[in-house]
């Protein structure tokens, strides 16, 4: 589809839009009469900290409720892509790395952050590697589109994906899922609350997930490959010693080996130092060394909440740590070229404290801190092969390890200019310190130690308009400012320091409910900045990352929610993208050995894994008969392919995934049969790409069709 296809398109349904919002007023005769009919129900966010409906949030949100991921099938955050509009996911072993609206990072190493910064029940989740959770006890999951500089802060440029998990209950429930599908495919799921006294009440979700067998084999050992296995479990204890005060500790527990971190070459690719080998397969290894991903993350977290008539204050402290081992064969060949077998770590502190007023008057306000520290690197990294030393055992150790300390204060008020007409203003204010510290040593001899700190202080901020034109129509404008701390390769001790990215984001948006709240339809057009955008490119052993000047990204995307009948409703969304860089002079970096590496000048390039356009769709029919109720889904999600890098060398091709459901719910509602299928025309599409300069290029290829059967039930 063309852009300006697109943009006639966006045309049509704005002019769509209004005139049914001004059709929309009637009699309340006329009201009555409709009401009978199917109506959407109210969803509520937490996007701007406080409980607010979701059509009255002056920002871009996909809400995606606990019922739609069981019906798109998305049990992982990376299958989020085929839920909201210009969000893109791509996982490479355990690293998880969203793009929102083109706005991401290649973040591979254990120090560095995410360009859309992910939250799970108010805390900030800083590892990307931590970031891959099983959903088996969530609420909703909420996706910020655009800058949130103000309430979240740190490292939301591209916006923020909030999970929030459900709260326990004094009733004792539960439920449980257990399924198995093909490659030999177990997954099994509780999830049981309860009140342990009148003011206390707990839960406890656990969730397993075993893949027998690979969707590939190496060629070299006959082992499988891309499979794994994750075990997870979280619980929650609520304390309400009184009508206003309320108390959570929560903690979690994720362990995950993962045997997908694996690259194959490019099909009809050529390997320059070792001609023979040749493409066989997306998912065929040929290597020396059998990829093994070992990632144990774990923490807890504190948040108090106390009442004080005028305002609501709330502190959320959290503790989190990620462990584990990273191996893989680099060279993806059976000779001994390049090797990794690195430990990592990441370690987190957090104290945030906000007062939420909590009036009714003209005004709302939000202020509160925020205290980040951050220690994480490789404990060391080994680099094993001949491409390290002479002989295929040779090994080079770098141990680089990142600290970051991180303080920033905020304030946010919105003024009810007139009954309709509401202003919102909001500043933030970050000062950060960050030092990297190196120890490089080669076949069991030291050679040398160093280090380097940098800092920044910069404002964010955000001014927005929101008007009601008529009931359940709303228009806003906003002006946001996001920014992306800095830091160091923690893998080249000689590259300098990247520096923070910044984006201002304008953006225009309408939300709407019309037809008597059978048609819930929101669009945006949105334009950003870019200054000092930070690019990650993968030229060779390892992911390097800096800074170009500037790029611009502009777009306009939509979504929608229909109740066509009481048994059948309809949703999507679609996201047109384009993205520049419009300066980008070669910049000065270096790999792990202290090579100069030249990056292309990428002036003019399209900005990395910014599809043009995207679009997904969900149907879902539900009957009821004597016998219990029938459901059956169908999902489609469309991409147009996206390149990789800055030098635009290589796209991925587009693609069209279909998934589908079948369900029966036994008369009792307690019982739930499930057959289902996602990526049902086995569409053969890339997760990850590597160019691998004289070792060659390569790719990691995203699963295969899959099925199974899967039975739940509710107590």
């Amino acid at each position: 589809m063309s852009f300006k296809s697109c943009l006639m398109l966006s045309a049509v349904i704005v002019a769509t839009s209004s005139g049914a919002a001004m059709a929309q007023t009637s009699t309340p005769d006329q009201d009555t009469a409709e009401a009978n009919g199917p109506q959407l129900e109210d969803i509520i966010v937490t996007a701007q900290r406080t409980d607010q409906r979701l059509q009255e949030v002056p920002i871009s949100v996909i809400a995606v409720t606990s019922e739609n991921l069981d019906a798109r099938g998305i049990s992982t955050s990376e299958s989020l892509t085929n839920a909201v509009p210009g969000l893109q996911v791509n996982r490479y072993g355990s690293t998880v790395t969203p793009y929102l609206r083109g706005v991401g990072a290649l973040a591979g190493s254990p120090n560095q952050e995410n360009s859309v910064a992910t939250y799970i029940d108010g805390i900030y989740i800083a590892s990307p590697s931590g970031g891959l959770t099983a959903f088996n006890n969530i609420d909703r999951i909420e996706v910020l589109k655009g800058p949130q500089g103000t309430l979240f802060g740190r490292n939301a440029t591209g916006g923020v994906i909030q999970i929030i998990t459900r709260t326990p209950e004094h009733t004792l429930s539960g439920d449980f899922e257990v399924g198995y599908g093909n490659y030999d495919t177990v997954n099994a799921g509780v999830y049981v609350t309860g009140g342990l006294s009148n003011t206390i009440a707990a839960d406890l979700a656990v969730q397993y997930r075993n893949q027998g067998d690979g969707f590939g084999q190496d060629l070299i050992n006959g082992e499988d490959t891309y499979k794994g296995k994750e075990f997870g479990a979280r619980s929650k204890i609520l304390w309400e010693p009184s009508a206003t005060t309320s108390i959570t500790l929560a903690g979690d527990y994720n362990d995950l080996v993962d045997h997908s971190a694996n690259y194959v070459f490019a099909e009809g690719g050529v390997v320059p130092l070792n001609p023979g080998q040749v493409y066989a397969g997306r998912y065929a290894t040929s290597t020396n060394l059998p990829s093994r991903v070992e990632v144990e993350t774990y923490g807890a977290s504190l948040t108090i909440s106390q009442d004080l008539g005028f305002a609501e204050l709330v502190s959320l402290s959290a503790r989190r740590i990620m462990k584990g081992l990273f191996r893989f064969d680099r060279d993806s060949t059976p000779l001994p070229i390049l090797s990794f077998d690195t430990p990592l770590s990441n370690k987190t502190w957090s104290q945030e404290v906000q007062l939420i007023s909590t009036g009714n008057g003209p005004l709302s306000w939000t202020v509160g801190a925020f205290y980040y520290d951050m220690e994480g690197g490789y404990v060391p990294a080994r680099l094993i092969g001949l491409a390290v030393g002479p002989t295929p055992d040779s090994s080079t150790f770098i141990r680089g390890v990142q600290n970051n300390e991180s303080v920033s204060v905020y304030a946010q008020a919105t003024y009810e200019i007139l009954p309709e007409l509401q202003a919102t203003g909001g500043i933030r204010y970050t000062s950060e310190k960050i030092r990297i510290d190196y120890d490089v040593s080669a076949d069991g001899v030291f050679l040398f130690s160093t280090g380097d700190k940098t800092s920044f202080e910069k404002p964010t901020w955000r001014l927005a308009l929101d008007y009601e034109f008529v009931s359940d129509v709303h228009a806003y404008v906003s002006y946001n400012r996001g920014i992306k701390s800095g830091g160091f390769e923690v893998l080249s001790p000689f590259s300098p320091p990247y520096k923070p990215e910044i984006l201002d984001a304008y953006e225009f948006g309408i939300k709407s409910e019309l037809l008597n709240r059978r048609l819930r339809l929101n669009l945006a057009a949105f334009y950003y900045d870019y200054q000092d955008i930070q690019v990650s490119s993968n030229p060779g052993t390892t992911i390097l990352t800096t800074n170009a000047a500037e790029a611009t990204i502009k777009g306009f995307e939509g979504d929608f929610e229909a109740a066509v009948t009481d048994d059948f409703r309809l949703s999507g969304g679609f996201a047109v993208l384009r993205g520049e860089f419009g300066d980008f002079p070669t910049p000065s970096v270096f790999d792990e050995f202290g090579v100069p590496v030249v990056l292309p000048n990428a002036d003019g390039n399209t900005t990395g894994r910014t599809p043009r356009f995207t679009a997904n769709l969900l149907a879902t029919y539900t009957r009821q008969t004597s016998i219990g109720e029938f459901g059956l889904t169908g999902s489609f999600a469309h991409n147009s392919g996206y390149f990789f890098d800055p030098d635009n060398r290589i796209k991925a091709p587009g693609y069209d995934l279909f998934g589908a459901s079948v369900s029966w719910t036994d008369p009792s509602d307690r019982y739930t049969i499930r057959v289902w299928g996602e990526n049902l025309t086995d569409e053969e599409y890339l997760s990850q790409f590597s160019q691998g300069g004289g070792i060659g290029d390569t790719y990691t290829y995203a699963p295969p069709r899959t099925y199974g059967v899967t039975l739940s039930g509710r107590f």
